[in-house]
């Protein structure tokens, strides 16, 4: 018992300390990695290790960001429990565009995709993307700034972002496209 707690210790700190950014930076990527292995494997798909290189990357190139503005988040919404997990939940939730437009621009790059090509991509994935996470972000957000202390406030996202990365991963690597779910509902 001794040791599980000396251990537990050890990994919370790593989250706390001076090197938390690089501690979360290395979450986030490791995350990523993880969500898009799943995905290929929900898929069906043989492995393809540079797609999931490529979610990596990505990830962890937003890791930093990520860290710095929950950490800002945390710092600047303190007082009453309630109104500051709201406050921070809207503001996650009204970033959450900038930070899915980040991810497909970086997608885009390291696909080698032709400036048409990112366009089309950004039209068509972007409200697939930013409707699935109206729906479900603000929820798994109010339980991770509610329950979760600030130190593992980056965990907790990517915990989420582990559920939501599967269906991220699968839309970002396949044909969708939003104007033609609508075209193909307006024909209905």
């Amino acid at each position: 018992m001794q040791r599980t707690k000396f251990i537990f210790s050890k990994f919370t700190s790593l989250y706390k300390g001076r090197y938390a950014v690089v501690t979360n930076t290395i979450t986030v990527g490791a995350m990523a990695v993880f969500s898009d292995v799943t995905t290929q494997k929900i898929e069906g798909n043989k492995l393809d290790m540079t797609r999931t290189k490529h979610m990596g990357i990505l990830a962890t190139g937003c890791g930093p960001l990520m860290h710095y503005w929950y950490r800002f988040l945390d710092q600047r919404f303190t007082k009453n429990v309630k109104r500051a997990v709201l406050k921070k939940v809207v503001l996650d939730v009204i970033v959450s565009p900038l930070w899915y437009a980040i991810y497909l621009t970086g997608f885009c790059v390291l696909k080698k995709y032709s400036r048409e090509k990112a366009v089309s991509e950004m039209k068509g994935k972007l409200p697939i993307l930013i409707s699935f996470d109206l729906l479900s972000w603000p929820v798994f957000q109010t339980v991770n700034f509610a329950l979760l202390p600030p130190h593992f406030r980056v965990v907790g996202v990517k915990v989420n972002e582990f559920f939501l990365g599967i269906v991220g991963s699968h839309l970002l690597n396949n044909p969708y496209d939003f104007r033609k779910i609508l075209e193909d509902f307006k024909k209905k």
